[in-house]
């Protein structure tokens, strides 16, 4: 999966509509399994076969309002923010910036597309890819 093949699935997974775990599932292809719940939310794991972002977890509001997908290269990964086309998301949202958070610090870059933020994070000096998380916020 090159740059381009996580901006398609990053671009399937914010118009899942309604937010259920089987249209999560169709838009992973692939299945999820559920690790915790509390009484808000439950939590789901999943491992994606033949992609660079081979695994992540899945929070669910049981009320079906909100969502967090977190996508996640393997740690030895070779994707680099130089391969990921950031421009197709449009204008930055957030910037955040964190030289604290070990081994040498981390930066985001968040977006809003579809009414979905999609945040792409990066370790701040290597730029290799630490993480893609898509983000239905709570209703106001």
């Amino acid at each position: 999966m090159n740059g381009q093949a996580i901006n398609q699935l990053v671009e399937k997974l914010i118009h899942i509509e309604p937010l259920e775990v089987p249209r999560i599932e169709d838009a992973l292809d692939n299945k999820i399994v559920e690790t915790e719940q509390n009484p808000v939310s439950t939590f789901y794991e999943f491992d994606l076969k033949d992609s660079v972002l081979n695994r992540g977890e899945v929070r669910l509001a049981k009320s079906g309002e909100w969502a967090l997908i977190i996508l996640q290269p393997p740690e030895d990964t070779e994707i680099v923010e130089d391969d990921l086309d950031l421009d197709h998301w449009g204008e930055i949202e957030y910037l955040d910036i964190n030289p604290e958070i070990p081994p040498e610090g981390m930066i985001a870059y968040t977006y809003e597309s579809n009414g979905v933020l999609v945040t792409f994070q990066f370790y701040e000096e290597s730029r290799k890819l630490n993480s893609v998380v898509v983000e239905w916020s709570e209703p106001e």
